[in-house]
């Protein structure tokens, strides 16, 4: 079970590459929805090379029968919250914008654990998961909004919308959370997380892809080969290798362990890449509030697993 909770933390760890990746790429391609085509696109063709060993398992027409319709959409709801994220970043900030959505996936996560929703397995919500997650919750603010509020950093310029951008940013979070518990039941169900990601990208795929082509904006695909470092095309990688994550271990350790050491790794992980400057990132000190965040939010990962 330990093995499990650390490839949570790992799978939490690729989000900041993916979003540094991504957002190098949009340089080139100067295009939020040519990139996610590619993004997905480069995941998509991943999942199949990883496939090809041991087969692409499909759909057979028993389970488009009986499986409930949201075993399909996970692909599709993942395009609305990659839009969302962008004007949550547009209306409120990088800070918030990062923020507000892995809270919502960690308490939604929880509430799918309490209710088996998804298909998930029932974990009720003892008092030692109550308090990990306010411990996460703690963490990350310290570890992100502590910092921000002291550089002077905006809280957030959307005027008078912006208490409904935030509620906008903590759903966007609980469809996150509903997505990963979504890839679970549906890798269960075809016994192969590699194919139910695959089968949920080519869904998205389709969309994406028809949404370029009807508003024009297909062309600006060719900026992605001119030029560029090498691991801005890591995008797709590290979104496949999330999905799959979601897809194998959310059934194994249950939707609020996982978004627990998921949000362990990816404030880990971009705490690290400031301090060196890693990816593009900006570089910059770590704070004694970034250490005691990252602190609370390891023994609320260790306090779940006990």
């Amino acid at each position: 079970m330990l093995l499990f909770f650390a490839a949570a933390v790992l799978t939490g760890a690729l989000t900041p590459i993916q979003t540094a990746a991504n957002a190098r790429l949009r340089k080139n391609v100067g295009d939020v929805a040519a990139v996610t085509l590619i993004s997905f696109t480069v995941s998509l063709l991943a999942l199949l090379a990883a496939a090809a060993g041991g087969g692409l398992v499909l759909p057979t027409a028993e389970m488009l029968r009986s499986a409930p319709w949201w075993s399909w959409c996970g692909g599709l709801i993942a395009l609305f919250t990659i839009a969302a994220s962008i004007q949550l970043f547009k209306a409120l900030g990088q800070f918030q914008a990062a923020l507000l959505p892995m809270l919502g996936q960690l308490l939604f996560s929880l509430v799918i654990d309490s209710f088996g929703l998804f298909g998930a397995r029932v974990i009720p919500l003892s008092a030692a998961r109550a308090l990990a997650a306010c411990l996460l919750i703690a963490g990350a603010l310290s570890a992100a909004a502590r910092p921000n509020v002291k550089a002077g950093a905006p809280r957030g310029g959307a005027g008078g919308t912006a208490g409904l951008w935030q509620t906008v940013g903590v759903g966007a979070g609980c469809l996150m959370a509903a997505i990963g518990a979504i890839y679970g039941s549906l890798g269960t169900m075809l016994g192969s997380a590699v194919s139910a990601s695959a089968i949920s990208f080519a869904a998205a795929i389709a969309a994406a892809a028809l949404f370029c082509a009807v508003t024009g904006r297909i062309k600006s695909i060719r900026g992605a080969f001119s030029g560029g470092p090498w691991w801005m095309w890591l995008g797709g990688i590290c979104g496949a290798l999330a999905v799959c994550g979601n897809a194998w271990l959310i059934p194994r350790i249950g939707a609020g362990a996982f978004f627990m050491a998921l949000l362990l790794g990816q404030i880990s992980l971009s705490l690290c890449m400031e301090r060196r400057g890693l990816l593009g990132a900006p570089q910059k000190n770590i704070t004694a509030a970034q250490l005691a965040g990252a602190a609370m939010m390891f023994a609320g990962a260790v306090i779940v697993r006990l």
